[in-house]
């Protein structure tokens, strides 16, 4: 909701006892809440590319996945971190997430095989515009959780 629009009315029926909930929460407050959140997404970035020694300018590209990808204060961000690098939206993120949680539940019960193929290679693009792939387009989501 306050992804395109400046306030969210939220209405909780019976959310104690007979007690209803309404309030209007506006984006500036939302982002007020959620400051502390938002740094810790800022210290991750830096984290991110002192460990894999990658300068931002060197980042090409840009997919935010999760529900907390379409808020604009964290786009707002990552585009102030990574300044060259455009966000990425034409990959279906729901099929995305879906085979994230496949791969997590897998990891999670190690007996279950997968017959599965991943729709995507995975890896990093580095910077000459070659992607270095760590699980390529059509490998078995077995081998990666073998691999994991």
């Amino acid at each position: 909701m306050l992804d395109s629009n400046d306030n969210a009315i939220i209405n909780l029926n019976n959310i104690y006892g007979n007690e209803d909930l309404f309030c209007i929460v506006s984006r500036e407050d939302f982002d007020k809440i959620c400051d502390d959140l938002y740094k810790e997404i800022e210290y991750k970035i830096n984290k991110i590319l002192k460990i894999s020694k990658i300068s931002p300018d060197n980042v090409n590209e840009i997919l935010l996945i999760g529900g907390s990808s379409n808020i604009p204060k964290v786009k707002q961000i990552v585009k102030n971190k990574l300044t060259k690098a455009p966000i990425i939206d034409r990959l279906d993120k729901d099929k995305i997430v879906t085979y994230g949680a496949v791969l997590y539940s897998c990891e999670m019960k190690k007996g279950i095989i997968l017959n599965e193929t991943i729709p995507y290679s995975l890896g990093i693009n580095i910077s000459n515009g070659d992607m270095m792939s760590y699980f390529n387009h059509g490998d078995r989501m077995y081998k990666i959780i073998k691999n994991i």
